[in-house]
């Protein structure tokens, strides 16, 4: 009796052991980890985890065939069920919209906002003269430019909206992220020409580089779990530029706490115009993810210029106080919450033009809004309210009130595996400068330039070596300026062969826009044009790269049309060589040196 009730146990053990599994991760040709990849072994089949890992159920598997978006496939062989390691060489061209971190290593361009610009859509102006300098806007979309994020802290000059991108040294930039408005939860001021988050720290690897030629630049970043710094030089003919910044990652009884300092100065001399320039910040970030997520950020940052402006002195100075708490749910559909203060003041002085304008501007923001995302589509709607006041001016202060209410709406939806559309409607604003506000003959009412804003895009892939995307934007201006500005463009990436790849856009924009009044600011912006670049990649297996770049940016508000290209190979121990050419302003500029990278 005993001997037969022992009979089913034993089954009911066997058909409760747990399958065979084949257990393995997969990664690309940098080592990165490769989420959502499909593993197959005949029919049965699995997706790798965010940190590239599977575990497929299977037995008397002897290979797996591996496939993923943008990747070639791969078949690897499983050997006594040991722990399978599958490297997948992932074309970045179609996974990277915006220049990776090994694209940047290798690109002829020393500025920084040169590289930015590759992105599809970006619109790149600058100036002979070194006020305002040099501005990047998603789609043309604003004529003052875009957000600019620099190491997590803001280049934001309430004074006169001049640029401060000259204080990051020539080939020093490590990483770039850029969101077009809707994709981010940046719905205030400056966010209609998109956010542009610039980064000189590294967050994968240690690196140090020594460059030589029309540009001399040195630069050592240090990078660990917990900590890294950047130190970096460069001078040329008409500039000098030096940097220090670092990052601490604290854990704090299970969250984190991330601290940012930079620092940075920078001179330019141009004929016999001169400016000295510097920045300064810190940042504060605390994180906490529960349930329920929270994220508080603190920032404190001063920047300012002296320079001579038609043989007159002229200097300004600005700083903010930024206050930032979001709690957001951890459900399938986030809701979230984001309550920030912010103060600003900036001085303006140009005594031989008898003119001196201070102020301080301070807003206070809450934002509220839900988003989700899945299989093939993604969603977010927010609404921001803003109360704004400024109160300064030429002589006695000048109180102005305003508030804003900022809608907006972004979808982004699979139609099949193949085609993707993207859809964004809202509202946003750009706030004077205190030389636009007080400059002139004030005003008792305060004009904010409101943007109202509807883009399409339709994506294309064969989700192997081709995508294609065509966008269009509608946008109407408000208040300050008043107009429209249409904008359509067309981008491809092209893994044409393993080693070959092309990288292209082309944009067309109309700006119809005109200030309400006179008003003083600096810079020039093209009414109509078609910015552009097509940029062709070639690399080995051994690294032995060419990159050579055709390119259409804007000069003094007319097209600027050029070719640059660069060179590069491994030598030995992380060791690169480096060649590069590009045509800066109205000079050929060439550069060569040594780079050294190790993980």
């Amino acid at each position: 009796m005993k001997r037969a009730l022992g009979i089913p146990a034993f089954l009911l053990t066997l058909a409760a052991a747990p399958a065979p599994l084949v257990v393995g991760s997969v990664r690309d040709q940098q080592g990165a980890p490769i989420p959502g990849a499909w593993v197959a072994a005949g029919t049965s089949r699995t997706a790798t985890a965010a940190d590239g890992t599977f575990a497929l159920a299977a037995s008397g598997v002897r290979s797996l065939r591996i496939t993923c978006p943008y990747c070639k496939p791969v078949v690897v062989n499983v050997q006594n069920s040991e722990p399978v390691v599958a490297i997948v060489q992932r074309y970045g061209a179609l996974s990277e919209s915006s220049p990776s971190v090994r694209d940047l290593r290798s690109l002829p361009y020393a500025r920084a906002e040169s590289a930015v610009s590759l992105r599809p859509f970006t619109v790149l102006t600058d100036s002979r003269a070194f006020l305002p300098g040099a501005r990047l806007a998603d789609r043309a979309a604003s004529a003052q430019g875009g957000g600019i994020i620099d190491d997590g802290i803001p280049d934001y000059d309430i004074a006169a909206n001049v640029s401060m991108l000259p204080v990051i040294p020539s080939f020093d930039l490590r990483s770039v992220d850029a969101y077009a408005p809707g994709q981010t939860s940046y719905t205030g001021d400056q966010a209609a020409g998109g956010v542009f988050f610039l980064n000189d720290i590294s967050t994968q690897e240690s690196d140090a580089s020594v460059i030589g030629g029309s540009d001399y630049a040195v630069r050592r970043g240090l990078f660990t779990s917990n900590a890294a710094y950047a130190l970096s030089a460069s001078a040329n003919k008409s500039a000098t530029s030096a940097r220090a910044a670092a990052q601490l990652h604290v854990p704090v009884a299970g969250d984190s706490l991330e601290l940012s300092f930079l620092s940075a100065r920078a001179g330019v001399t141009r004929s016999s115009v001169w400016s000295r320039e510097a920045a300064a910040g810190f940042r504060a970030q605390y994180q906490r993810v529960r349930d329920t997520a929270v994220q508080a950020t603190f920032i404190a940052d001063r920047a300012g210029y002296t320079t001579s402006f038609a043989s007159a002195p002229l200097s300004s100075t600005w700083s903010d106080l930024v206050g930032e708490l979001t709690v957001s749910s951890q459900t399938h559909v986030q809701i979230f919450g984001d309550f920030g203060v912010r103060q600003s003041t900036g001085m303006y002085d140009a005594g031989a033009f008898h003119s001196h304008i201070a102020g301080v501007v301070s807003q206070i923001h809450f934002d509220a809004g839900a988003q989700t995302s899945g299989d093939g589509y993604s969603a977010r709607a927010t609404v921001g309210a803003y109360t704004i006041s400024y109160n300064g001016g030429t002589g006695s202060a000048l109180p102005l009130q305003a508030q804003a209410l900022v809608p907006s709406v972004y979808a982004s939806y699979a139609l099949s595996p193949q085609w993707n559309a993207e859809f964004y409607a809202g509202t946003s604003f750009r706030l004077p400068t205190l030389l636009e506000a007080y400059g002139t003959k004030p005003d008792t009412d305060l004009h904010i330039d409101r943007y109202t804003e509807l883009t399409q895009t339709l994506t294309y892939s064969d989700l192997n070596r081709l995508k294609i995307s065509v966008t269009y934007m509608s946008e109407q201006l408000s208040s300050l300026d008043a107009g429209t500005v249409h904008s359509a463009g067309a981008s491809v990436a092209w893994q044409i062969a393993p080693e070959l790849s092309l990288r292209a856009w082309t944009m067309w924009f109309n700006d119809t826009t005109q200030p309400y009044e006179n008003v003083l600011r600096f810079g020039r912006s093209a009414p109509s044009g078609t910015p552009g670049s097509l940029w062709l990649t070639y690399e080995n297996p051994a690294g032995f790269r060419i990159d050579t770049i055709y390119r259409s940016d804007f000069l003094d508000a007319q097209p600027q049309r050029h070719v640059d290209a660069s060179i590069s190979a491994p030598l030995q121990g992380g060791l690169r060589w480096f060649l590069g050419t590009e045509r800066r302003q109205d000079a050929r500029i060439v550069d060569a040196g040594i780079k050294f990278n190790e993980p």
